[in-house]
């Protein structure tokens, strides 16, 4: 989530940029969705997207979302925005 408009533009395109990077290295066993905006775009003030990963191996998944975060940290540093993963989530809303 980010309250700038401007950093939410900047980290989609990072994390966009950093998942196609990494996607040739997985090959087929990894499939990203998005980075889109989230059914609830904007919650107190702050804009949110989400992205959806999936794999058939979960130690592979693993390691994709651990390289795309690290990648994401490498090239985005601004203090207003902050990147929040959560494996297998409960639902998407």
């Amino acid at each position: 989530p980010t309250r700038d408009s401007s950093d939410l533009h900047k980290a989609t395109s990072v994390l966009q940029s950093v998942a196609r990077r990494l996607q040739p290295a997985y090959g087929e066993d990894i499939s990203c969705l998005g980075p889109a905006p989230a059914l609830v775009a904007r919650v107190k003030g702050e804009y949110r997207f989400h992205m959806l990963i999936k794999g058939r191996e979960p130690r592979r998944l693993h390691g994709f979302v651990a390289e795309l975060a690290r990648g994401y940290g490498e090239k985005f540093t601004s203090t207003s925005t902050r990147l929040v993963i959560e494996m297998d989530p409960v639902n998407i809303l």
